[in-house]
């Protein structure tokens, strides 16, 4: 009968370590790859479900608009089976992004024509701005959709500067020197580049 001595013993044992730590080596190279597999063929699938794509999905939404004044945004869903769902929830995601801006803008002026009466509480302006935002989103339209080969829904939405304008001055709520200053604000805002744009 063979006499293992502690010696070889431990030379077995670092032998053993060794090719463990070969094996989980290789095991963990071969999952990082998978990994980047897997995220390449997503990044693809996601070029080919974008290859017939307007270049309103694709880029800057106000390029379709140049020298109008209108506000834009894209709202995108995925994965509704219904299409009236899908259409409405787009909609209203480019509806949102319309809302963002304009909230920002409104809020600028609401900060000054309270600051020049003598000041305000700054969730009284929040909120105001809030509600003249959702007040003037009754003006946003969809003028054009996209259906994209991944079944994603994509809707450009707008708000036109005369559309904003009749809405304000319609509103009996806004004190007249608020009217004029908001509009004022949107002549310039409506028709510039440096405008805020959704890319959904």
């Amino acid at each position: 009968m063979t006499n293992i001595t502690n010696s070889h013993r431990a030379s077995i044992f670092r032998s053993t370590l060794v090719v463990a730590a070969v094996a989980g080596s290789i095991a963990c190279g071969g999952s990082s790859q998978a990994e980047a597999e897997s995220a390449d063929s997503a990044q693809e699938s996601e070029e080919n479900a974008l290859s017939d794509a307007p270049d309103w999905v694709l880029g800057d939404c106000r390029d379709q608009f140049k020298g109008d004044a209108v506000l834009c945004g894209v709202g995108s869903v995925s994965g509704v089976a219904s299409p009236s769902l899908a259409r409405n929830t787009a909609m209203a995601r480019g509806r949102t992004e319309i809302a963002r801006y304009l909230q920002i803008e409104v809020k600028s002026v609401l900060t000054d024509y309270q600051a020049a009466k003598g000041g305000a509480i700054e969730q009284e302006i929040e909120d105001e701005s809030q509600q003249i935002a959702e007040m003037t989103l009754t003006g946003t339209r969809m003028v054009k959709y996209h259906l994209g080969k991944d079944g994603t829904y994509y809707a450009l939405m707008t708000l036109e500067l005369e559309s904003y304008e009749k809405t304000i001055a319609g509103a009996q709520s806004i004190d007249e020197p608020l009217k004029i200053a908001l509009v004022n604000k949107a002549r310039k805002s409506f028709s510039s580049r440096d405008s805020e744009v959704s890319r959904y």
